[in-house]
C-alpha cells in the first residue's frame, strides 16, 4: 500500500492533478492507494479520506507526502514512524506575501521550516525541478531526485501553426495583439510587471494589444491592487482578470492569444510554460527561478524587469514569422525532451522500488 498525504485536494491546480494522477497510476499497476487530507474540498470529497482514518504506520509500505505548503500533516508525520517520501512542489519564500499579508508570510516561514524537519524522517525526496532540488538538499535532504510533475500536459488539439500565422499581420503590423498570462494571482507571479510590459508595449507598437490574466486569487490585497493598478496605468479595458476558468475556457485563452508573458519572479516549476509550448504560444519570460530551466530555448528568456525589454521581445517575435515559427518549433522540442508523459510511470516506479527496499530494512 502507498498512500498519499496532501494538506487539501483541488481541482485545476497542479499538485491537485498531479496527486490524483499519481494514484491512477498506482492503482494502474496493482498498488492499493488512498489520498488522505487535512482539509476536506467539497469538489473532490469523493476521491479523498480524512487524515484521521490514515491506517497505522505497520498497514502502510510507503506515504507520499505532496508538499507545498504548511500543514500538521509535518507534526503527524515526525510522530509517526511510515517510510516517507517528500514530494516537494515548492514553497514560495515569505519576504514575497509580507507587504500583502503577514499571516501568509508567516505560513510560508512555517512551510519552510516544516519541510526542513522532514529532512531526517524521508528516505527519499522528489523535486519537481532542479531548482526545487538544491533547495531540498540545503533543507538537510540526503538522497534527492527531479521527477516532474506527473499530470503530463498533451498537445492541445486546438493549436494550428497556420490558423495562428494568419491571424497576425504582414509586414511587421501588429494590431490588437493578445498577450496571455496563467497562474496564481500572488506576490511572486509579479504580474503588475507583464502589465507595465503591456503599457510599454502600447505606446511602442500596439496601441490596442490586450491582455488576459488567467488565475486564482492567492491574496486579496494583491488582488485588489492589481487591479487600482491597471487602472492607474490607462489599462482597465486593456487588461482581463478572468480568475478560475474551466479546462475549455483556459484551452480557449491559449488558442486565442497570440503570446504568453510570464515575469514571474519565483516558480519551482511553472506548468502554464508547458501548456503554452503544447498550444504553438510563443513565450516572453523573465529569467528567474526554475523558469529557465523549464522553458530551455522554447521562448525568449530577458534579465530583469525592464518593461521596454519585455516589449521588444514580444514585438520581435510576432513581427519575424521565421523567429515565430523557431519559437513554437523550439517548443515542441522542448516538451519531447522534458518528457513529462512518462513523469507519472517514473516516479511510480522509483516509489515501489523505494518501498520494497524499506520494507527488507524492516
Amino acid at each position: 500500500m502507498i498512500d498519499q498525504l496532501v494538506p487539501v485536494l483541488h481541482r485545476r491546480d497542479a499538485v491537485g492533478e498531479h496527486t490524483l494522477k499519481l494514484r491512477e497510476l498506482l492503482r494502474d499497476r496493482g498498488v492499493n492507494s488512498e489520498i488522505y487530507v487535512e482539509i476536506d474540498d467539497p469538489e473532490t470529497s469523493k476521491e479523498t479520506l480524512p487524515l484521521s482514518l490514515l491506517p497505522q504506520s505497520l498497514d502502510i509500505d510507503l506515504v507520499v507526502y505532496q508538499m507545498s505548503t504548511g500543514s500538521k500533516i509535518s507534526a503527524l508525520l515526525q510522530e509517526r514512524d511510515d517510510n516517507l517520501v517528500v514530494n516537494y512542489h515548492n514553497v514560495t519564500p515569505a519576504e514575497y506575501f509580507a507587504p500583502w499579508d503577514n499571516a501568509l508570510a508567516l505560513h510560508q516561514v512555517i512551510a519552510r521550516h516544516e519541510c526542513g524537519l522532514l529532512s531526517s524522517r524521508a528516505s527519499l525526496a522528489v523535486a519537481v525541478s532542479e531548482f526545487n532540488r538544491v533547495e531540498l538538499e540545503e533543507l538537510g535532504y540526503e538522497r534527492t531526485v527531479v521527477i516532474p510533475p506527473s499530470s503530463a500536459v498533451g498537445r492541445s488539439a486546438s493549436a494550428d501553426q497556420s490558423a495562428r500565422l494568419t491571424r497576425r499581420y504582414p509586414g511587421g503590423d501588429l494590431k490588437a495583439t493578445r498577450w496571455l498570462s496563467v497562474g496564481r494571482l500572488a506576490p511572486n507571479k509579479a504580474i503588475e510587471d507583464t502589465m507595465t510590459a503591456l503599457l510599454a508595449f502600447r505606446i511602442r507598437h500596439d496601441p490596442d494589444a490586450t491582455l488576459t490574466v488567467i488565475g486564482k486569487p492567492a491574496v486579496a490585497s494583491y488582488t485588489r491592487a492589481l487591479k487600482e493598478y491597471s487602472v492607474t496605468l490607462g489599462l482597465s479595458d486593456a487588461v482581463s482578470f478572468e480568475g478560475s476558468v474551466s479546462a475549455s475556457k483556459l484551452d480557449e485563452a491559449y488558442r486565442l492569444s497570440e503570446v504568453f508573458v510570464s515575469t514571474s519572479e519565483h516558480e519551482g516549476f511553472c506548468l502554464p510554460l508547458v501548456e503554452a509550448m503544447a498550444n504553438d504560444l510563443p513565450i516572453v519570460g523573465c529569467k528567474n527561478a526554475a523558469i529557465p530551466e523549464v522553458l530551455g530555448d522554447a521562448g525568449t528568456l530577458v534579465d530583469g524587469n525592464d518593461p521596454v525589454v519585455i516589449a521588444d521581445a514580444v514585438a520581435r517575435i510576432l513581427r519575424d514569422d521565421a523567429l515565430w515559427r523557431r519559437h513554437v518549433d523550439a517548443g515542441e522540442k522542448r516538451l519531447a525532451d522534458l518528457d513529462l508523459e512518462s513523469a507519472g510511470a517514473r516516479l511510480v516506479d522509483l516509489l515501489i522500488q523505494t518501498a520494497q527496499v524499506e520494507r527488507a530494512r524492516h
